[in-house]
């Protein structure tokens, strides 16, 4: 499974090796990611203190990364709120796509800009979640790409790289 948090979309690819599973959601879409939750914190900024003005959701997420108060206060308060609510549509999807898969999925990559702003502690969660979807595996396999290279691949790209890893294993 593979799943790649952007900008503006989740999509969610379930593929074996190099073919995509038959009659399972190949390719989901979500409509949430990263830059949609920070639009909707940055529209609940501007309606609880309207002299802000208007954020761009690059300007919030620009000011939110700041380490003083002030970012502090936006990821907190705004940000993390929105997150939260995209990891669990994302755990939602998972979920379903779990049971069609009859729990037989060994292993997730994570990808994208947005699974950068996943703390240790949603990581962890994260990881808790799977767990729970697949009993009889000791511990679900994740791979998180990190911010280096998550920007380089596409999904084609990781096709490539599952079934090399996978055929190593």
């Amino acid at each position: 499974m593979l799943i790649d948090i952007g900008n503006g979309t989740t999509d969610i690819s379930i593929i074996n090796t190099t073919h995509p599973l038959k009659g399972m959601g190949v390719n989901i879409s979500l409509n949430r990611g990263v830059g949609t939750a920070a639009a909707a914190a940055s529209d609940q900024l501007q309606i609880d203190y309207p002299q802000f003005g208007h954020y761009t959701r690059s300007i919030f997420l620009e000011h939110a990364a700041m380490k003083n108060q002030e970012g502090k206060i936006l990821q907190e308060k705004y940000l993390m709120p929105q997150i939260n609510l995209l990891i669990r549509t994302i755990e939602t999807e998972i979920e379903k796509e779990f049971r069609k898969a009859n729990n037989d999925i060994s292993t997730v990559v994570v990808l994208g800009g947005g699974a950068n702003l996943f703390t240790s502690q949603d990581k962890k969660a994260f990881q808790s979640m799977l767990d729970s979807l697949n009993p009889l595996a000791d511990h679900q396999k994740i791979w998180w790409i990190g911010s280096k290279y998550n920007q380089l691949l596409n999904l084609d790209g990781l096709r490539v790289f599952m079934a090399q890893k996978l055929h190593k294993n």
